[in-house]
């Protein structure tokens, strides 16, 4: 029976053992409870795209050795040297928060390592080693210039006076990655404007080719797609501009003798070749068909004594047409009290309209 009863309890102290060695809560271990960068807890998530200007906490279930920290943790870039950083310990050195001496870097991956070195401040039981891993958002550029020659084309207002041959310099804050120059374009009217880019550091060059046209309106698109070398991000920027005069000549260069002769012989033209084949005389317009005015034939019968004087037509072909003009008027064409009407049918000679109205109000028509 005493036998038993010794067996019994040394079943019931073994059992007791046990349990105390398996109880998570009796703190024998230094656990870290959570590692968090911002509102991000690394034990949690994937830890990608952290805020690179955050305090770094962590947090353990016993309160810590504060002189065994600085030799058991470190925080490396990959493929870099260890950061250095400041510490601050509170909830009873229960938690650190880590301060980078300089900001994360945008875009960069980072290894947090705590070593077995790392123990409690009683001393009492053991740190499992740890390793986590993070990566840093992608930073952002800025625009810092957009000029073409010495013209500000971020100066807000009307842009005036680019030039035909367009050439741009666009200037960011960080390198630009020139796979995504193509991100740059111009455009008139929905038709994209061929350029030509090239990217030296943080400045894309533009370059339209062919020229463009002159006093047009263009918008120029940098478009969020345009990235920097270390995938920084770019918001985009949009402004229109309008091109200059071109002041190049349309027609060949003559003198001031050689323009007279020309505004003289286009407008001898007029009257010569725009006469009604029927009376000779000038039409109102060269798009009047049988109207005819004799207004305007008096400047043609004008034209043609000039015409002969300097030698466009010749004299024999201007009196015939001179002639043709006269018979008609005096043969064919209605006159009023020996006027004649400024209106007229080049072929018939009726006044047109054949109907005028009379100062008393009454309606009559020209005499046959």
């Amino acid at each position: 029976m005493k036998e038993r009863f010794l067996v019994l309890l040394a079943m019931a102290f073994a059992l007791l053992a046990g349990c105390k060695r398996d109880d998570p809560d009796d703190g024998a271990l230094l656990e870290l409870v959570s590692i968090k960068v911002g509102n991000w807890n690394l034990m949690d998530s994937t830890g990608v795209n952290l805020p690179v200007d955050q305090s770094i906490v962590f947090s353990f279930n016993r309160p810590l050795d504060v002189a065994s920290v600085a030799g058991a943790l470190t925080i490396a870039r990959d493929g870099g040297e260890s950061l250095t950083y400041q510490m601050n310990f509170f909830n009873s050195d229960k938690a650190i928060s880590v301060y980078p001496d300089e900001h994360l870097e945008h875009h960069a991956g980072y290894t947090i390592r705590l070593t077995g070195e790392l123990s409690a401040a009683d001393g009492a039981g053991e740190f499992e080693p740890a390793e986590y891993h993070f990566s840093t958002i992608a930073g952002s550029m800025t625009l810092v210039s957009l000029v073409s020659g010495d013209i500000d084309l971020m100066a807000g207002g009307r842009i005036l006076n680019i030039p035909l041959d367009l050439q741009v310099e666009a200037t960011f804050s960080a390198p630009i990655d020139p796979a995504t120059a193509g991100a740059v374009s111009v455009t008139r009217k929905g038709g994209y404007v061929p350029l030509q880019t090239e990217v030296e550091g943080n400045t894309v060059f533009l370059r339209a080719d062919p020229a463009l046209g002159d006093l047009r309106e263009y918008e120029l698109l940098l478009d969020p797609g345009l990235t920097g070398t270390e995938e920084e991000v770019f918001g985009g920027y949009q402004t229109t501009f309008t091109t200059q005069l071109d002041s190049t000549p349309k027609f060949p260069d003559i003198g001031d003798e050689a323009l007279l002769d020309l505004v003289q012989s286009q407008t001898f033209n007029y009257f010569w070749d725009f006469g009604h084949p029927v009376s000779g005389l000038a039409r109102e317009r060269n798009t009047s068909g049988e109207t005819v005015t004799s207004g305007g034939s008096g400047f043609g019968v004008m034209a043609i004594l000039v015409g002969i004087e300097r030698g466009f037509i010749t004299r024999t072909e201007g009196v015939e047409r001179l002639s043709t003009i006269v018979n008609f008027l005096m043969t064919q064409a209605d006159r009023f009290h020996g006027a004649w009407s400024h209106w007229l049918n080049g072929t018939t000679g009726r006044c047109g309209p054949s109907v005028r109205r009379t100062t008393a109000g009454t309606w009559w028509k020209p005499p046959s």
